[in-house]
């Protein structure tokens, strides 16, 4: 069977995805795949059941192969095949890739149970949406996920098919760091129309109240701190302290979104400007305050403690 006898017959072939010499045909909607049964049952504990002795022979027969229909659209099923029959398709972290890609191939990796892409959808996930704080500190640098504008929203909504609950947190923060309204009328992602349902609203308003109010919490803590430090004469310069104190508040203040952990590194050139003894006493605050917050984050917004999830998340790596 070629493409000019498929064509015939109304269906068509991937090119890169139709070798002469395969011997498995699979079939999604009405498009056709050539490949390799033994490569498919290998990888795959759903093709490698079928494929089996016994049960092969159940499967009709096209042009000299086994064929095997699917029911997934072929959006899922090109990119999920691309990946598991060309390496470097789909890379593991450290090369970038695209949310699209990810729940393409996860969605399929899940359901024809073929763990290594699993688990390279998971790590990829991991980079940007990670569960610890030294993960979050270091995201900007090794996330494969771009920062595309909207897409914690749309990743959101993916979590709502996949079982991935260990991202929520981190995501739910991200989605803090945006204008509200954008929870509550929906955002444009790649050219689509995102809206988040109401129990996800629901759960983001009310957790998104809780941060601000601890982050607002935090900043005045910190001039207290200071204050009390120029009192008892540690601080050397107590106007220009004073005074980035006084600002380091007032930024805050007029914030509507969330940001604190990332104040320092946004704002380092201010707090530079601090004397030896307060920029110590503010960076050990820093630590302690971020290390706080995001211990709760998880329950903020209705979800298992970090070291539930990431018991979740291993026993979904060791099962992939």
């Amino acid at each position: 069977m070629n493409a000019f006898e498929l064509a015939n017959d109304g269906l068509k072939c991937i090119p890169s995805l139709w070798f002469p010499d395969g011997n498995i045909i699979i079939q999604a909607d009405a498009t056709c795949y050539r490949l390799y049964q033994g490569i498919l049952a290998q990888q795959s504990a759903y093709f490698g059941r079928i494929l089996a002795p016994g049960e092969a022979e159940k499967l009709p027969v096209v042009d000299g192969c086994r064929l095997v229909r699917l029911e997934d659209g072929v959006q899922d099923v090109t990119p999920f095949l691309k990946a598991l029959f060309d390496s470097s398709f789909f890379e593991a972290p450290g090369t970038p890739t695209t949310l699209t890609l990810i729940s393409h191939v996860l969605r399929l990796s899940l359901k024809y149970e073929v763990p290594f892409l699993t688990r390279r959808c998971l790590s990829h996930f991991d980079s940007a949406y990670p569960t610890t704080l030294a993960g979050w500190r270091k995201r900007e640098r090794i996330r494969t996920i771009p920062p595309v504008d909207n897409t914690p929203f749309a990743v959101l909504l993916l979590s709502l098919e996949l079982p991935i609950p260990w991202i929520l947190p981190a995501i739910y923060y991200c989605l803090c760091t945006h204008p509200l309204m954008k929870t509550l009328n929906g955002v444009t992602w790649e050219g689509q129309q995102l809206d988040l349902i109401w129990p996800q609203i629901k759960t983001c308003v009310a957790g998104r109240s809780k941060l601000i109010h601890t982050q607002f919490r935090y900043a005045v803590q910190f001039v207290s701190e200071g204050d009390v430090a120029e009192e008892e004469g540690r601080c050397e310069t107590p106007h220009f302290c004073r005074g980035i104190r006084k600002h380091a508040l007032d930024l805050i203040v007029d914030w509507e979104t969330m940001g604190y952990f990332d104040l320092v590194d946004e704002n380092s050139q201010m707090f530079k400007g601090l004397c030896a003894e307060c920029r110590k006493g503010f960076l050990g605050f820093f630590a302690r305050t971020t290390k706080e917050m995001w211990d709760k984050l998880p329950g903020l917004f209705g979800l298992p403690a970090w070291k539930e999830l990431e018991e979740m998340r291993i026993r979904t790596i060791s099962r992939s």
